[in-house]
């Protein structure tokens, strides 16, 4: 019963895969594997685009942080003012 419901699973995934989708995964594979066999070189583009994007987790947007602070700063005086 197990194995038929995996089965079964993987039809339907099968079935719902899109292949503008199959596309872009083969040809995302075949480019890292192009270039992991040095047939192509990375652009410079290329090379800035992928650093940018293992490092944009490491942007920090004060703005973004911005009304989280305000609650705080509002629950402190809050607490100052429950205090006194």
């Amino acid at each position: 019963m197990f194995i038929s419901i995996i089965i079964m699973n993987f039809r339907r995934a099968r079935e719902n895969i899109n292949r503008n989708d199959n596309q872009a995964i083969f040809s995302f594979i075949f480019d890292r594997f192009i270039r992991w066999t040095g047939f192509k070189k990375p652009t410079q583009e290329e090379i800035y685009l992928e650093r940018d994007t293992m490092m944009r987790p490491e942007y920090f947007d004060p703005i973004e942080d911005f009304p989280k602070r305000i609650d705080q700063l509002l629950d402190v005086i809050n607490r100052v003012c429950l205090i006194y």
